[in-house]
């Protein structure tokens, strides 16, 4: 019964515990648990815990913050593609934002570089392409975005 209860308290910790408070819509704690999972060096989620933290921090209004953990993410060596591709997304949104184009078309080509079947990347750089007024510019990626994946919901109601 001891161990059972001592596992319960570990893994309601760090990341593990950041994506169950996300599954429950318990938003409050994420930064502080993806946090806690940052401060061990040794953690297998510390890729995760600064894309999910970024996330985040993106949603909420963070400023610099949000590029510093989406660079750990695109920097690491043992992140995935998908979610450096993913990472990249976020980067290019954050640089639309603020109005950097150029810098926002590089996050992206790193984005497809990274993972080419990630159909994000061609949505949401669509996107700002409709935003800054480039209509053939924007059918251009939702159709490439559509022949990676038919079933893409947003694309098929475009095409």
């Amino acid at each position: 019964m001891i161990h059972y209860a001592l596992c319960i308290c570990f893994c309601s910790r760090g990341f593990i515990a950041a994506l169950t408070a996300l599954q429950n819509k318990s938003y409050g704690n994420i930064l502080d648990l993806c946090t806690e999972e940052l401060r061990n060096p040794e953690s297998k989620f510390l890729a995760e815990a600064y894309f999910l933290r970024a996330t985040f921090r993106f949603l909420w209004g963070y400023g610099d913050e949000i590029l510093a953990d989406l660079t750990e993410v695109t920097d690491s060596k043992t992140a995935e593609p998908m979610l450096k591709s993913s990472a990249w997304i976020k980067k290019g949104l954050r640089y639309a934002l603020t109005g950097d184009t150029e810098k926002c078309d590089d996050c992206f080509k790193k984005a497809e570089e990274a993972c080419p079947e990630n159909v994000d990347t061609y949505h949401h750089l669509g996107q700002c392409r409709l935003t800054h007024g480039n209509f053939a510019g924007a059918v251009e990626l939702i159709d490439k975005a559509h022949q990676i994946c038919p079933d893409f919901a947003i694309a098929g109601k475009v095409f």
